[in-house]
């Protein structure tokens, strides 16, 4: 086939080749801007599981018992997919969409929730969530003894922040 058949085939179909990519990144924009925002963390824990600083009896020098760190690796990866654990980040992703002037997300529809998310009661979540946090609380759908806990657990329903919520979105 000659070069210059080529090029007139493809002076014919210009429109049509341009168009698509064109159509394509357009759509690609459209779409991603719709998508819900996701933020990646990682992070680095030195647990110290493979020094071997106590005293031995044994002089054997450098024998590490691969069951017992694999144990512990594991049994350190479960406490930070517990609910406890997530309690707290639930709590400080809450308290930083309430007090933050570029929050995670949003304050969901009024639909969602049973009650009205009024300036005051904004402010007693604050309070509420920084007591929970610096007590150290945990806040489950059983233990709604005061009058803000069952609001607290309702907004972090509605923000998809709650616990249950929460462990299907870290990988760790």
């Amino acid at each position: 086939m000659d070069i210059v058949t080529i090029l007139k085939i493809l002076k014919s179909k210009f429109w049509v080749l341009i168009l698509f990519p064109v159509l394509s990144i357009a759509c690609a924009i459209y779409f991603v801007s719709k998508m819900e925002r996701v933020y990646r963390s990682s992070a680095e824990l030195s647990t110290g599981f493979t020094s071997d600083e106590y005293v031995k009896i044994n002089t054997d020098k450098g024998v590490f018992n691969q069951f017992e760190i694999n144990t512990k690796f594991i049994n350190t990866v479960e406490s930070m997919k517990s609910i406890p654990v997530l309690s707290l980040v639930s709590y400080r992703l809450m308290l930083h969409d309430l007090e933050s002037d570029n929050p995670f997300r949003s304050i969901p529809e009024q639909e969602n929730l049973d009650f009205i998310l009024t300036d005051s009661v904004i402010s007693n979540l604050k309070i509420f969530f920084h007591t929970q946090l610096d007590s150290f609380n945990v806040l489950t759908s059983s233990s709604f003894e005061g009058s803000y806990r069952k609001i607290a657990f309702s907004v972090l329903k509605a923000y998809r922040y709650d616990p249950p919520s929460l462990s299907g979105e870290f990988s760790i």
